[in-house]
């Protein structure tokens, strides 16, 4: 049987192990017309881990992609497998808080999930104003302090339970 050596992995392998498509530009992206050129070089192993770990994230969760899923140019359920991305509220009583986009059951139509993430708020004294940390975020105390923020006033904590809201009060920074 004929071999092939796939240009990633540059392991050598049947030509039965070609059979998924190697776009030169991710469908993800979108489909393009008349053809999307395709590699007969990538074996089936490399293909799928190309598009699992990066056309996924650059094609779904970016902002790219949700524009291409607002205008129709990519639909069905695809931003809900890899929620990647965060916003930051603007403007108003929560500003600076994380937020999730949520995709809604109106096709092509993007909301803001009310439920905010997981998150710890500490006032920087400079702008009176809170900035929120992940948790696995969380700078140490001193550099909070140095950053200029006020580490033994109120901490802002948004958790989904209150068990994660009472490990988050009593984290150690």
């Amino acid at each position: 049987m004929r071999k092939i050596t796939c240009i990633y992995c540059q392991d050598e392998k049947l030509v039965s192990e070609y059979t998924n498509r190697e776009h030169v530009i991710p469908q993800c992206f979108g489909k393009f017309r008349p053809n999307n050129p395709v590699l007969k070089t990538v074996c089936n192993d490399c293909n799928q881990y190309f598009g699992d770990h990066i056309e996924i994230h650059l094609g779904r969760d970016t902002y790219e992609g949700i524009e291409r899923y607002r205008h129709g140019i990519k639909s069905g359920n695809f931003p809900h497998k890899y929620p990647r991305l965060r916003f930051r509220i603007s403007a108003g009583p929560l500003k600076g808080l994380l937020v999730k986009p949520k995709y809604s059951d109106v096709p092509n139509e993007i909301d803001i999930n009310p439920e905010p993430m997981t998150q710890v708020g500490f006032l920087k004294m400079e702008k009176n104003e809170f900035d929120y940390f992940e948790p696995d975020e969380i700078p140490t105390a001193s550099e909070l302090e140095e950053a200029g923020y006020d580490i033994q006033g109120k901490k802002y904590v948004v958790a989904k339970d209150k068990g994660e809201e009472d490990r988050l009060m009593k984290m150690p920074l």
